[in-house]
């Protein structure tokens, strides 16, 4: 799920993901798929992975190159 509620909770949502992904992403370049090969132990599926950057790109806290590097906007 993206957002926690009644049957979802926070530490089970995408969204409290982000902020792992902004510790891992403030220390060092990534690719989409090197990030995800960094914190896929912290991420039921790679949805999940997938949904929290999703939040962070329409948020306009990342961009993704034409290279798939993530890059903090």
């Amino acid at each position: 799920m993206i957002c926690p509620n009644k049957a979802v909770e926070y530490n089970e949502a995408a969204l409290s993901k982000i902020p792992l992904l902004l510790t891992h992403l403030n220390n060092q370049t990534y690719t989409v798929s090197s990030l995800y090969k960094q914190v896929e132990n912290q991420f039921v599926e790679i949805n999940e992975y997938l949904y929290a950057l999703d939040i962070l790109f329409v948020l306009g806290s990342i961009c993704v190159d034409d290279k798939g590097v993530i890059v903090i906007c």
